[in-house]
């Protein structure tokens, strides 16, 4: 399944409803048990941002029936700001992700995602691997970014990584107007967003708790922090020339 055809599924799902708007489509969640919204905001060809916010134990997971354990989807970047989720994946492993940890995974939920604390918010990009190869160029000629080789570098055979990622207060805000921003200055920011987070996937590889090997030094970790704030700073620029442009 690629995203679209997650989107179109899940309006077969118990509670919730699709629905469409000037560039976004929104996912709405309402039981006996509570409420949740998430709304997909396409930013590059084949590369959508998505932001999520529940207030409910448990959401149906999509398409579960023709998951089979070898099944794989889009590249799901998935950033926890809140609260705690817990799932099965379609290849038997259980996971969770909880407030300030990002996994990465083309795997899917085998049945439903299970918030134990009944909240939970976040952020998720989409990539699907069929329509995000224009995208990829975009990002590769423009700022020099290989969205490609991030499946390989953290999904080696299938696999699913999880680690802690301290995430600036300002990105954070730019990604998470993917709940709410549908305007000109919210679309500039969301793009904006997706390029320093895959820039800091790629160049700054977070670290699994288990991983004890090698520690940076400081001063290694702070030139790393001013090269990726350079970089910010240059593709904010670059994105909001070209809006301005268009």
């Amino acid at each position: 399944m690629n995203t679209a055809e997650i989107i179109e599924r899940c309006r077969e799902l118990p509670g919730v409803t699709v629905s469409t708007g000037d560039g976004y489509a929104e996912l709405m969640l309402s039981n006996a048990e509570g409420k949740g919204r998430m709304r997909f905001c396409p930013v590059f060809p084949g590369i959508t941002l998505a932001g999520i916010s529940v207030g409910a134990p448990v959401w149906p997971a999509p398409g579960a029936e023709s998951c089979t354990p070898e099944a794989k989807g889009p590249l799901i970047i998935n950033y926890c700001t809140r609260g705690r989720c817990e799932l099965v994946l379609n290849d038997g492993r259980h996971v969770f992700l909880t407030a300030g940890q990002i996994s990465l995974t083309e795997r899917f939920a085998q049945r439903e995602y299970v918030y134990p604390g009944r909240v939970y918010e976040g952020i998720e990009i989409f990539i699907d691997p069929e329509t995000a190869e224009s995208g990829a160029e975009v990002l590769m000629d423009g700022f020099g970014l290989d969205v490609g080789a991030l499946r390989g570098e953290y999904c080696p055979g299938g696999e699913t990584f999880i680690a802690r990622l301290a995430l600036p207060d300002a990105l954070t805000a730019r990604l998470s107007a993917a709940i709410d921003g549908a305007d000109s200055v919210a679309r500039v920011g969301m793009k904006t967003g997706v390029i320093e987070l895959l820039a800091m996937l790629l160049y700054e590889k977070p670290a699994r708790p288990a991983a004890t090997a090698h520690r940076s030094s400081s001063a290694e970790a702070k030139r790393r922090r001013s090269r990726l704030a350079s970089y910010a700073r240059r593709a904010r620029r670059k994105v909001s020339s070209v809006s301005e442009a268009s």
